[in-house]
């Protein structure tokens, strides 16, 4: 500790020795023999005294510091000291930037010191920013609605921290760390299964609140998690009976050469990709019993294929995979995953087909479809034919979505609105909102949120998300504060 505060007394002399040179150094140039230099370890008496330090301002003990370490009480100190995306976070009295590596996008200013920060998570670049772009999207749309439509005297601004998870369960937890570092109580996201439960590791322990838009795993559903996992996607449950009905209704009649009928399940080894396949055996029936009934044996294939997001643990089986499912030559593949589905697996599958044998019907889960299934059709018509794949649907005429979708559309024409998880991002952000205004002028925790959403379940009078309800859903005595 001696030696600590002797060099920070020297660094102090020696900045100070530097501005008086700069003083002075005219007074040397016209042949000064001599100069006083002050021994006080004292720099500043005001933050004014330090601007030639950049962005730095003066401690308690008159020295001049950079303003990110400097303590700080409010928001606005923090963007007079270092600009519009700074806050202070009240755990640590410390200015912090909104922006990491990961979470480039700020919308809304943060200078009120009642604003609610909110985490976006998504694959907004890369492969899946087709999926990732429009949910953010639609969170700037709620935000845009709580602007035009607050009739609050004083309303709480939102700002909305937007990060690319860059479709990694790695990226993810990197943003999510970031997000519970600058105080953010919720996060939206993240768009994936697999990425969810790996960033709600970091958002659970720090008490944040974790709403995702798109997830649908079966097991998020059975989290022990202190309330503060949500979505507003449905579980893969819905999907599994939409696929077992379909096989059974629509695609066992157009099958050439059965009974019996084969049937092949390759699935990613994550949350997602296994508990969507175990709920689908449990949905099937496969020659009058379920698949894994003994009767079934060489009809039936469900196949683990890894993860290609956790190669140590589960290393990728795609040619495995292949080989297996070629031996069985089955009737129908489903196929429960995501692009790494298609390109690794479908794509070979179809090639190395055996010309000989009735090529099979394709069905895919909502975390396959997508550009790399579209583009590796293209304008193969018999291909096409035969591939069909299920995502959560919408009641198009719905008045609630052309609402939110006409809305959408007003601030960006890429037809994200049709995607799945805007919409229910859109929903995320509107559920958190009217969550901060249950609890009023406290200080906003995750904890807090969680409680709130509690009240907004049924049973109880319905209220949809949009600016036609708004006033409405503020006076209900389920969001009084």
């Amino acid at each position: 500790m001696k030696d600590a505060t002797l060099q920070q007394t020297a660094a102090r002399i020696l900045v100070r020795l530097v501005h008086t040179l700069a003083v002075l150094g005219a007074g040397l140039g016209a042949g000064a023999c001599s100069l006083v230099v002050e021994q006080s370890a004292s720099q500043c008496e005001s933050d004014a005294d330090c601007v030639g330090f950049g962005a730095a301002v003066c401690s308690a003990e008159k020295v001049c510091v950079s303003a990110l370490g400097a303590p700080c009480a409010t928001n606005q100190e923090c963007v007079g000291r270092l600009g519009p995306d700074y806050v202070c976070v009240a755990s640590e009295s410390l200015c912090k930037s909104l922006r990491s590596d990961q979470c480039q996008t700020i919308v809304g200013a943060p200078a009120s010191d009642d604003a609610l920060i909110v985490g976006s998570i998504g694959p907004t670049g890369g492969l899946d920013e087709g999926i990732g772009l429009p949910i953010e999207n639609a969170i700037r749309v709620a935000v845009s609605d709580f602007k035009e439509a607050s009739a609050a005297e004083k309303p709480r601004p939102m700002v909305v921290v937007g990060c690319n998870d860059d479709s990694t369960p790695e990226t993810g937890v990197a943003a999510a760390t970031h997000l519970v570092s600058i105080g953010a109580p919720a996060v939206i996201g993240a768009a994936f299964s697999g990425i969810t439960l790996r960033v709600k590791d970091v958002t659970v322990p720090a008490g944040t609140l974790l709403i995702s838009p798109s997830a649908t795993a079966v097991g998020i559903g059975a989290l022990v998690d202190n309330s503060l996992v949500w979505r507003t996607a449905p579980p893969d449950t819905y999907q599994t009976q939409a696929i077992a009905l379909y096989i059974d209704q629509h695609l066992k009649p157009q099958v050439v050469g059965a009974p019996p009928l084969k049937l092949a399940v390759l699935h990613r080894g994550d949350a997602y990709g296994r508990d969507l396949s175990k709920a689908l055996e449990e949905e099937l029936i496969l020659n009058g019993e379920r698949p894994t009934d003994a009767s079934n044996a060489n009809n039936y294939l469900r196949f683990d294929y890894g993860d290609p997001d956790d190669v140590e643990n589960n290393p990728p089986k795609f040619e495995e995979a292949i080989a297996d499912t070629l031996a069985l030559e089955p009737h129908i593949i489903v196929f429960a995953g995501f692009s790494e589905a298609v390109t690794d697996i479908f794509v070979p599958l179809e090639k190395d087909w055996d010309a000989t044998v009735a090529r099979p019907f394709h069905v895919m889960t909502d975390g396959v479809v997508g550009s790399a299934l579209w583009d590796n059709i293209g304008e193969n018509d018999a291909l096409r034919l035969r591939v069909t794949g299920t995502t959560p649907g919408r009641a198009r005429s719905n008045p609630v979505f052309q609402a939110f979708a006409s809305n959408y559309r007003d601030s960006f024409m890429d037809g994200g609105e049709e995607v799945f998880g805007a919409a229910e991002a859109y929903d995320a952000a509107y559920l958190i909102a009217y969550a901060a205004a249950v609890a009023g002028d406290q200080t906003l925790t995750g904890q807090g949120l969680a409680q709130a959403l509690g009240r907004m379940v049924p049973p109880g009078a319905p209220i949809n998300a949009g600016v036609d309800q708004m006033a409405e859903a503020l006076e209900q005595r389920l969001l009084a504060a």
